[in-house]
């Protein structure tokens, strides 16, 4: 019998029935009144044996009737039971046959797993305790008794009866594995790490050991990264990524696993060898989301916009309405300057993630990009009379102030200097709000107003280039000269490649 931990590690129980074998030094013999309860008792067995559970319960139902106390059948119908996962009805049965032979380990170690199936862990842990005693060699009375401790999240517990377990059975994956598991749950990542290697390199064709170990290893490479100990984390990506790459050779027909190793690649930054198990991946199994919506955004990363489209619009046929690959549409459509999709698919976007401000910004950005004022002005009229996000309506509002500023005539201005003035009242934080606000200003010939915007955009952004150098043409106009070619200055040091800044500060040293 198995069980799965949350983390998908695989912790196994024992069942000392599994190879039940009737000898007098473990289960008393049938004692019969008639020759054909004995048969019946064989044919139940038999039955047992071809895994024919049904039928075997009713013949040793059917011994149980004449030899009401023998063990041996009790045994088996609380097996059965275990088997179906019928753990009430498997305790009556075990209970009685632990009570008739209490010198026997494997009595107590079957009485103990269907206890642990009603989640009474103390009385589990009772059992295999007592069975652990009565026989110290025992590898399954440990072993259980370690699973119980991890199921009540007691892992040091769990650990110490696992490395017992070790002691007895060294090269037992199974018990390795679970030793790890408890380790790596207990906080000992680095002692749990040699373990799972150990435990794959006993079974080294055996797929989950070999994603323990990668799972494992890359949370030590992770943990190198972020300490900055960059030789150590490359050399542990490479482990890492060899023991998935082992795992998916054992598996190669389990899409989750190659897709798991895909994602384990790009963290190693083997992005092609990455791409190439995503598109494996998504082939093996079409309809699954997360191949192609992990292999969109690597390709958007990698730069290659064309292909990642293609991957980006599989994942919408899937999960028409997901906000993320909505978003990762609208910007594949916008860096490959089709700017209209990418509007289209950022409004898409909007209506099922209203609330996230990414969407809006990009939308804005699309808009302006896209230079559709209508348009923008149409999504501005429907938002107000909406409850829309708190900020939604400002990069909209920024898109239509860019649009009206470069139209450049005095009404377009005025409508400019507004819809700016609209975009820092929703966004007091925008500096390319108040940099656009600044530049309206200033081609209305308001040069104090403008001073203000642009100061304001350089404050929100220390790092802008191009606000300095327009803060220091509002300077200049103000008559401050210093100022101004201190701003020039402030523009060029940030980015040495604002010929305009030059320009500006080479006019002004001329002059003056």
């Amino acid at each position: 019998m198995n069980k799965y931990l949350r983390s998908t590690l695989c912790i196994s129980v024992a069942l000392a029935l599994g190879q039940l074998t009737i000898t007098p030094g473990s289960c008393q013999a049938v004692k019969t009144s008639a020759n054909n309860t004995q048969a019946e008792y064989n044919r139940g067995v038999a039955l047992f044996n071809q895994q024919r559970l049904d039928a075997a319960r009713s013949a040793f139902t059917k011994v149980l009737a004449e030899s009401p106390h023998d063990v041996p059948t009790l045994t088996y119908l609380g097996i059965i039971a275990l088997r179906e996962q019928k753990y009430a009805d498997a305790v009556t049965p075990l209970e009685e046959a632990a009570h008739l032979e209490p010198g026997s380990s494997d009595a107590h170690i079957n009485l103990g797993n269907a206890y642990e199936g009603l989640k009474r862990y103390d009385d589990a842990k009772h059992q295999f305790t007592l069975a652990a005693k009565l026989n110290a060699r025992s590898v399954s009375a440990l072993y259980n008794l370690g699973g119980v401790y991890y199921a009540q999240k007691q892992y040091p517990q769990a650990v110490a009866a696992y490395r017992r377990a070790a002691a007895l059975a060294p090269t037992d994956a199974d018990v390795l594995n679970n030793l790890a598991v408890a380790l790596q749950a207990a906080g000992n990542l680095s002692a749990a790490v040699p373990v799972y290697q150990k435990t794959a390199g006993i079974q080294p064709a055996n797929s989950t050991y070999q994603m323990n170990t990668a799972l494992a290893i890359q949370l030590l490479a992770k943990k190198a990264a972020l300490n900055g100990e960059t030789a150590h984390a490359a050399s542990l990506w490479h482990l890492a990524t060899a023991a998935m790459a082992h795992a998916v050779k054992d598996a190669p027909e389990n899409y989750r696993l190659r897709e798991s190793y895909a994602e384990m690649l790009v963290q190693a930054g083997s992005d092609s060898e990455a791409v190439k198990q995503f598109n494996v991946a998504s082939t093996q199994e079409p309809m699954a989301f997360r191949p192609h919506d992990q292999l969109a955004m690597l390709l958007v990363r990698m730069n290659k916009y064309q292909s990642a489209e293609n991957a980006a619009r599989r994942a919408l046929t899937i999960r028409p309405q997901d906000p993320s690959v909505l978003k990762l549409l609208g910007f594949i459509e916008f860096k490959l300057g089709r700017f209209d999709p990418a509007v289209h698919y950022y409004q898409l976007a909007s209506v099922v993630a209203p609330h996230d401000p990414t969407v809006w910004n990009n939308l804005g950005a699309a808009m302006q990009a896209a230079g559709n004022l209508e348009k923008v002005l149409a999504t501005l009229t429907v938002l107000s009379k909406q409850s829309a996000a708190d900020g939604a309506l400002a990069p909209l509002h920024r898109a239509a102030g860019y649009l009206y500023l470069t139209k450049g005539d005095p009404a377009s201005l005025k409508l400019a200097i507004n819809n700016y003035r609209l975009a820092t009242e929703e966004d007091d934080t925008s500096s390319e709000a108040y940099n656009g606000l600044g530049l309206a200003y200033q081609k209305s010939g308001d040069a104090a107003n403008a001073l203000g915007a642009f100061e304001r955009a350089v404050a929100l952004d220390p790092h802008w280039s191009d606000a300095y150098n327009n803060l220091g043409v509002a300077y200049e106009s103000q008559g401050q000269l210093k100022l101004a070619a201190a701003a020039f200055k402030k523009a060029i040091g940030i980015d040495k490649t604002n010929k305009l800044a030059e320009t500006n500060l080479a006019r002004l040293t001329d002059k003056h």
